[in-house]
């Protein structure tokens, strides 16, 4: 490495006007002079004049901060620019937006109870809702807001299947003018024979698109129900609140990167897209508020 950094020095100092006596081959291992003059005054001259010579930009400050236990939903409004990307939360250490990719997967979103995942198949909907056809069904017991997708219903089986029976009949003419999003939460207690046709219909449509929530222990086990093996089959997992390292093991085949000391607060958790984990925590809008503007 040494090495590497007399060669490069010597060479920039070259270019810089240096003096050849101060940049030959002779200098010794691990020591490499920029001018003439070897006192610390002046090779500080000499690398300045050097500095000024790459111009006037400089690089990113590099920063850092804590995770937010509560990150407004106007921090990432605007960070996708292109469809079926979805803006979820800030990432952790960097602050960033994190951006879930839809094009070519499904979303799951996991968690124990009191993880915020209906908090985040809300967030789902408000930064669609404005460039995507979002629909929406859930058990009785949902919070989904409904007033803010383009079609929805919560309630039993029942009360569903006119929905699901909709939104295949438009896939059947193809495809519309904005992407279309099946929002599904708690899809794990919506396994019900009345649903099944709908949902083998629907899983059959290349262009089908799913976010859906469901609890832990749903990742495992069997089932004949083809929505919730697609959607154990997500390359988008959301775990929100994991807290055995075994477990998120078994459902991501990863080990989760979460630093010591990282507290777990509702909607905070690790997204892993493409086995590429972020710990990340969920944008959620203020009570009552409707799309973001």
């Amino acid at each position: 490495m040494f090495n590497q950094a007399d060669s490069w020095m010597n060479s920039a100092s070259k270019s810089a006007g240096a003096p050849r006596s101060a940049t030959n081959a002779e200098n010794s291992p691990c020591r490499s002079a920029v001018a003439r003059d070897p006192s610390a005054r002046g090779q500080g001259e000499a690398i300045a004049d050097f500095a000024q010579l790459l111009g006037t930009d400089r690089p990113s400050v590099l920063a850092s901060a804590a995770l937010p236990d509560d990150a407004p939903i106007e921090r990432i409004v605007g960070a996708a620019d292109a469809p079926l990307q979805v803006p979820l939360g800030v990432a952790d250490i960097s602050g960033e937006p994190v951006v879930v990719d839809l094009t070519w997967s499904n979303l799951t979103i996991t968690g124990p109870p009191r993880s915020g995942r209906t908090t985040a198949l809300a967030t789902c909907a408000r930064v669609l809702a404005d460039t995507h056809e979002v629909w929406a069904i859930g058990g009785p017991s949902s919070g989904l807001d409904l007033g803010i997708v383009h079609d929805g219903a919560v309630g039993r089986p029942d009360d569903l299947a006119p929905v699901l029976d909709r939104l295949g009949n438009l896939f059947v003419l193809g495809a519309g003018s904005r992407p279309r999003v099946l929002l599904v939460d708690d899809l794990d207690r919506l396994d019900d024979p009345a649903l099944n046709v709908h949902w083998d219909r629907l899983v059959e449509f290349d262009d089908f698109r799913l976010v859906a929530t469901l609890e832990n222990r749903s990742m495992t086990g069997y089932t004949a129900s083809s929505v919730l093996n697609l959607a154990r089959r997500s390359r988008r997992l959301l775990v929100l609140r994991p807290d055995d390292a075994g477990e998120f093991l078994q459902m991501t085949g990863i080990k989760p990167p979460i630093r010591p000391g990282v507290a777990m607060p509702p909607g905070r958790g690790v997204l892993v897209a493409d086995r590429e984990p972020t710990v990340m925590q969920v944008a959620r809008a203020a009570a009552g508020a409707g799309r973001p503007g």
